[in-house]
């Protein structure tokens, strides 16, 4: 049976609409979060962002390769069927 997702996870449109809002005004690092459905364990992929037009790339898929004990998962989520937690943080000089 697959672990669900975090109850406060969001389906990936809303994820993604959060990411871009991130971006637009100026957060330096944006990361999903998400529920492996093999394993259970929390996976963070960071979102690369373009510093000019402020653009977020996001993956048709996202793959769990290392758990925490450092053991192979290699499961292969698509991003339609997945929910997030989106995560942002900004480095203040």
């Amino acid at each position: 049976m697959p672990h669900p997702p975090n109850p406060d996870d969001v389906p990936m449109l809303d994820a993604a609409y959060q990411a871009k809002t991130m971006a637009d005004v100026g957060v330096n690092h944006i990361y999903f979060e998400w529920t492996c459905p093999s394993c259970g364990e929390r996976v963070s992929t960071e979102l690369p962002i373009d510093p000019e037009s402020h653009r977020v790339g996001l993956h048709h898929h996202y793959t769990h390769t290392v758990k925490a004990d450092n053991t192979f998962c290699g499961i292969t989520v698509r991003t339609v069927d997945t929910k997030f937690a989106v995560i942002g943080i900004t480095l203040i000089d």
